[in-house]
């Protein structure tokens, strides 16, 4: 019922390209999920290819969901008395039945079950290599038993090739078998072969070398002595590497160059270097979870972004003190199963701690306090980092349904009704009053079925680019989406689309001058670095380079302020240089900080995109193209407020709402007041949400001070509207401040942004906005206040600082 039935933003529109063609997404990829996402491409269930690839999700999982159920039904059992009453037996049913529905619906794996992203099949793997371990448990004392142990390993392994995050669980079903099992506690073969399988996580190259060396080893070693032990070890390094096997899709694939190929990994360095991430840096995450990026407050409590207790009070409907509710439960069937059956309960304990405070330490998200001294920029993460916590979270309500059980199997007792099937029955249904809650406050948050969006926001800008373009974009939102259109629905497939980030990796300049047409003038070997480890977000002139950069990066050296030039500002002169006006040159936003101003020269502005053209146009707009297609453009949705817009998605639709009112603005300068009229009406019709869209109008129709007021009076009650469908998005509590301060009702202007100010205290948005309000009213200490909390998170702000000192 909500899955998106197309495209989504941020990596789903890779991965759906990804899927359909086979071809290579970023690094360390993610090959099993890009092939069956292939193969549910080709099933015709539904009409859109992109809906298809999204079933992915949505089948994995609802399959997650009930291995989480089998878990909690076989963790059930550990009690006492459990199956030797069927009222008990029942209460356990329907108890777990509720953890699972916690499970599916709360409120991150919910969202990550609606799109093509790898998190809902990586869960499905994590929860059945828990219910192996289990099963393992139950049948350790038989041969069976070592062929649950043998598919752990191939299901562990293999999950690699989805998310790494998978692996995550498989620390705590070692050690659970070591605490179990004393013959394989005290078998050093055991211990070698965990070492070797758990060097896939670390370091991939010697994984690749240990797995088959030990092999070797167990192979002969079973052979002279015929010992179980030997044929475990064979079994687990057999099975190690058939998981691996999926990985070899990468560099199979890569070497026939399909049209997304991120690294270009065909050869062993590539290869091995995309496998270690080497394109986002030489820290390994291990070292990085040493080196502490954040307050431990910020990680573990209610901060933007980041903060791990933030988010998991968000996940199941209650909200504030009420999750001390769901809380009280989780520790209530912890406890209790570690009373009754401690190896098991124990067990499942460590799979919880590594879910929740391990994933805390091992990701070390950053609050923004710290400066990279490379780029001068803070290391504020990008979006919320809440769906990397999914396992602790869906964990975590299992939990709530073994507290479930045992609270309700204690109050039975103590009422004489624990044999009654009758009120046993009606106690475990009203369990489903939880799942009830949580399905009932994630349901608009997570229903995608009437977003579109990414596919209109694709689409938008891929029409703005005349025939054979060359459009350079920025990041993921602005690339990965029409990627997805152009690869998986065929559209506009003459644009030839260069991302400035990937630019500055050899292996995209390579590609674009080959394979994509893009003039470059640059020879392979002055683009060719000598290993992907060695590449930076920024490249000095000449410092620690080859000599074959040396005359590349003096002839766009700036002689007069002797700055750092980032490698994406040289592509792009050189392309344009190269180009010599065979191909039109547009940008997806503003143009790039070095090349700016001699571009700008050239630049006209056409719809949401700036064109570079030969002749002198300084920042002019093609009138009647620009007005055609602001006519046309894609707004499904941004009128109706059943489709929830979250942070990213406003972020975007106030991007392109913002070159509507600049183009607005050039007509009424440029004495074209009927068209300028007439935009801002279809505006407001197409945007209701955006509240400068009204201002223009009004000052277009000449309003009077009277119409004014009435005109935000009522826009006020859409205010309201678009905050009670959109809670936690800070650009409606914006709008609203925005408004009432225009009304003068001061007072209520700075309560609405008090509102976004305490939802992102990190956001440069939410600060400005509240301080601005608080000078305008006089408010000078709590302009100083805020100004000190803000520094925490943004310690390089200077305005933050003065304010903070006093002084303004």
């Amino acid at each position: 019922m909500t899955v998106q039935r197309t495209l989504s933003f941020w990596d789903c529109g890779e991965y759906v390209a990804c899927s359909y063609i086979l071809g290579i997404a970023h690094p360390p990829g993610n090959p099993l999920f890009l092939l069956i996402g292939r193969v549910f491409s080709l099933f015709p269930l539904v009409f859109d290819i992109a809906y298809r690839v999204n079933l992915v999700s949505v089948f994995s999982s609802a399959a997650a969901a009930t291995f989480g159920y089998l878990v909690a039904v076989r963790l059930l059992r550990f009690l006492p008395g459990v199956d030797e009453s069927r009222p008990k037996q029942l209460l356990a049913y329907l108890c777990s039945a509720t953890g699972a529905l916690l499970f599916a619906f709360s409120r991150t794996n919910w969202s990550n079950s609606v799109e093509a992203e790898v998190y809902a099949l990586a869960m499905l793997i994590y929860f059945a290599l828990i219910w192996l371990a289990l099963q393992w448990y139950d049948q350790r004392n038989s041969s069976r038993g070592l062929l649950y142990l043998v598919a752990i390993a191939y299901l562990s392994v293999l999950s690699v090739a989805v998310h790494m995050t998978t692996f995550l669980a498989m620390p705590a079903v070692f050690l659970f078998v070591i605490l179990v099992d004393e013959r394989l506690r005290t078998d050093w073969r055991f211990w070698v072969s965990g070492v070797v399988l758990f060097l896939v996580a670390i370091d991939v190259g010697w994984f690749l070398i240990a797995v088959p060396l030990w092999a070797v080893v167990s192979l002969v070693a079973f052979l002279k002595e015929r010992s179980l032990g030997w044929g475990l070890c064979l079994g687990l390094t057999v099975a190690a590497m058939v998981g691996f096997s999926a990985h070899a899709y990468i560099p199979i694939r890569a070497a026939e160059k399909p049209r997304i190929n991120q690294n270009a990994p065909s050869d062993w360095e590539r290869f091995y270097g995309y496998l270690q991430r080497k394109q986002y840096g030489q820290e390994s995450m291990l070292t990085k979870m040493f080196n502490r990026r954040a307050s431990w407050s910020h990680q573990f409590g209610d901060y933007p972004r980041i903060g791990f207790g933030g988010f998991l009070v968000d996940q199941f409907g209650f909200g504030g003190m009420l999750f001390v509710i769901p809380l009280a439960l989780a520790i209530i069937g912890m406890v209790a199963l570690i009373k009754w059956k401690w190896k098991p309960g124990f067990f499942f304990l460590l799979v919880l701690l590594a879910g929740t405070i391990g994933l805390v330490l091992y990701m070390n998200f950053s609050d923004g306090s710290q400066m990279d001294q490379l780029t001068g920029l803070d290391r504020l993460e990008v979006r919320d980092r809440d769906y990397f916590f999914t396992p602790g979270f869906i964990t975590f309500a299992l939990c709530i349904g073994l507290g479930l059980y045992v609270a309700l199997n204690w109050l039975l007792e103590r009422l004489r009704a624990a044999n009654s099937q009758v009120i046993t029955l009606l106690a475990g249904l009203a369990t489903l009053v939880f799942p009830v809650v949580a399905i009932s406050a994630n349901y608009h948050g997570n229903d995608r079925s009437d977003n579109y969006m990414p596919y209109d926001y694709a689409a938008n800008y891929l029409d703005s680019c005349p025939p054979d373009a060359i459009l350079f974009t920025n990041g993921d939102n602005d690339t990965f989406p029409l990627w997805c259109l152009q690869e998986v629905y065929h559209y506009r497939r003459d644009v030839k689309i260069a991302n400035l980030s990937l630019i500055q990796t050899d292996w995209y300049q390579l590609q674009l001058k080959h394979e994509m047409g893009v003039p470059i003038s640059f020879t392979d070997e002055q683009m060719r670095w000598e290993s992907i480890s060695t590449t930076r977000p920024l490249r000095p002139y000449v410092d620690h380079l080859r000599g074959g950069w040396e005359h590349l990066l003096m002839a766009f050296r700036d002689q007069a302020s002797n700055q750092l030039v980032t490698v994406a500002d040289q592509m792009v002169e050189n392309i344009v240089g190269a180009n010599q006006w065979k191909y039109p040159i547009v940008f997806s936003g503003d143009l790039p900080r070095q090349v700016r101003y001699p571009l700008a020269e050239h630049s006209l502005r056409l719809g949401y995109l700036i064109q570079v053209g030969k002749d002198q146009m300084g920042g002019a707009w093609d009138v009647d193209r620009s007005l055609d297609l602001f006519r046309n453009y894609r707004v499904r949705g941004l009128d109706d407020l059943r489709v929830y817009r979250d942070e990213v998605a406003t972020t975007l639709a106030i991007g392109s709402m913002q070159v509507g009112v600049e183009f607005i603005d050039y007509l009424t300068r440029n004495q074209q007041p009927e068209k300028a009229r007439e935009l801002a009406e279809l505006f407001v019709k197409q945007y209701p949400e955006f509240w400068q869209f009204r201002a223009v109008l009004a000052d277009q129709l000449k309003f009077t001070p009277e119409q004014t007021d009435s005109a935000l009076t009522e826009y006020l009650k859409y205010c309201d509207q678009l905050i009670a469908s959109n809670p936690d998005n800070i650009f409606y509590y914006q709008y609203k401040a925005l408004t009432l301060q225009t009304l003068k009702r001061s007072s209520e202007a700075v309560g609405a942004a008090e509102v976004a100010y305490r939802i992102n205290p990190a956001s440069q948005i939410t600060y400005r906005s509240l301080l601005s309000l608080y000078a305008q009213n006089g408010r000078r200490e709590d302009a100083m206040r805020i100004s000190r909390e803000y520094l925490v998170s943004n310690p390089f702000d200077q305005t933050a600082r003065a304010v903070a000192a006093g002084q303004f």
